[in-house]
């Protein structure tokens, strides 16, 4: 189907994109001689500041934030667990997080689509 191959296209750029511009900030970081990375650190906010002035900006940084406190949680108990990260508390945190992707994705649709 041409339709469905085009937006596959489409959804190929949009991820290379992302990982360009994510290669791009860790160029950044890692050319960034201050101590404790001051310089990054001092860009980085800015651009979290100005994204948290749109409404799709605050929601995104929302989800960036949830990613890495999910990310740290789950490298905790993996390094500190017997069963690494097994038990009801992943079930109840797959539960939750696939909860909250539903809520996101619901959202970003409105967002776009307004």
């Amino acid at each position: 189907n041409k339709n469905s191959d085009i937006m596959e296209y489409k959804q190929m750029r949009r991820e290379v994109q992302c990982a360009v511009n994510l290669a791009e900030k860790l160029k950044i970081y890692d050319a960034d001689e201050a101590s404790n990375y001051k310089h990054f650190t001092a860009q980085i906010e800015n651009e979290a500041e100005e994204l948290s002035k749109d409404k799709l900006g605050r929601m995104l940084l929302g989800l960036i934030g949830y990613v890495y406190v999910e990310e740290a949680v789950k490298f905790q108990r993996f390094n500190h667990s017997v069963s690494a990260g097994f038990g009801v508390y992943n079930l109840k945190s797959f539960a939750h997080s696939s909860h909250l992707s539903t809520l996101y994705y619901w959202t970003i649709v409105k967002v776009i689509g307004s």
